[in-house]
């Protein structure tokens, strides 16, 4: 089975898995987690209960810190893993992944923004390295995936622009932005302090 563990209030050291994969770490939950020398700490415990037969995938800005922390294969996007951009249209961007003896054929995401190829490029290697998947019916499988419905919301009718949240220091701190779908004039539309934010 699959899940999505989160780092706060550490449910991610409640699981030994397989395999898995860390898109990102940040500082993020730091009313339990302290700064961002502990969240890596916690991810390093998890990793460490990856199994040893395993495979770790991570992206490319995950410190090694925590990558060299497990006793599973560990592939990295960038290094084992890597990304060939295709192009883009309207946010959404087509790139074959190439990993260890293997490749996709060319993939396009149903979903915008360039942070999801490598999110979708980390999916397609840890089901081809880790479960044997064939690498195009993986990267079928990500071209398919229409995202998740709170992350993907219709706000603007004519398609012109997207929204997208950052939560800097985690969710109390939660920001949302406006963006044009090729990435630019990106603007922040709400306001507030550093724990509450009023829209409008």
């Amino acid at each position: 089975y699959t899940v999505e563990a989160c780092e706060y209030d550490r449910p991610i050291l409640n699981v030994t898995p397989m395999a898995a994969i860390i898109t990102n770490i940040e500082t993020d939950h730091l009313d339990c987690n302290g700064d961002l020398e502990h969240v890596e700490a916690a991810f390093c415990r998890f990793v460490d209960r990856v199994h040893p037969h395993g495979l770790l995938v991570v992206g490319r800005e995950v410190p090694d810190r925590v990558a060299s922390a497990t006793r599973a294969r560990v592939w990295r996007i960038g290094r084992e893993v890597l990304v060939e951009l295709h192009g883009e249209r309207r946010g959404r961007f087509s790139f074959r992944v190439r990993g260890p003896g293997w490749a996709t054929p060319v993939v396009t995401l149903a979903i915008p923004g360039a942070f999801n190829v490598e999110n979708a490029a980390t999916a397609i290697a840890l089901a081809v390295g880790a479960h044997g998947v064939d690498p195009a019916d993986a990267a079928r499988a990500v071209a398919c995936y229409p995202g998740a419905a709170r992350r993907f919301e219709a706000w603007s009718r004519d398609g012109k622009w997207l929204a997208f949240d950052v939560s800097p220091g985690g969710g109390l701190n939660t920001q949302i932005y406006l963006a044009r779908p090729d990435g630019t004039e990106v603007r922040r539309i709400t306001s507030g302090g550093e724990v509450n934010n009023n829209l409008g």
